[in-house]
């Protein structure tokens, strides 16, 4: 008899990658009713606190990457997050999200009305390293 081995930790990851890709995103992608909007952006003390508000949920984030570290906090809401093209997981407020200078990454709300804020140095404020834009349906 032939015994059982449990398959390795990273089958287990992609096989739930991929059966909450396809639980999330059902359809095909539209432009969002009401656009993600800045709330408010502060600079103090060498910080740039920049907050968003999304008010549709399932509104894509397009992938994009910076010449710089940053945090990115989920002040409200749920919200799901690829980097390098890898879900990292879905973030429910108050959480942090770290994310690494050239690390592509994006974002999908999961609820409606997400709010969170992208903080870095104030001197790196307008350093996109790579941005992609999405086709999406008419």
């Amino acid at each position: 008899m032939k015994r059982w081995t449990p398959p390795s930790l990273d089958k287990v990851i992609a096989s739930f990658d991929r059966q909450v890709q396809k639980a999330r995103v059902t359809q095909p992608l539209k432009r969002a009713e009401h656009q993600p909007e800045t709330v408010s952006l502060t600079i103090y003390g060498g910080i740039l606190y920049k907050v968003w508000r999304v008010p549709d949920t399932n509104t894509l984030i397009p992938q994009h990457s910076h010449e710089y570290d940053h945090l990115t906090v989920v002040i409200k809401g749920l919200v799901q997050v690829w980097r390098d093209d890898k879900l990292a997981g879905e973030y429910r407020a108050p959480d942090i999200i770290k994310i690494p200078k050239h690390c592509k990454h994006r974002f999908l709300t999961l609820e409606p009305d997400c709010v969170f804020a992208c903080v870095h140095q104030a001197d790196t404020a307008e350093m996109v390293h790579e941005e992609h834009h999405l086709e999406l349906e008419e």
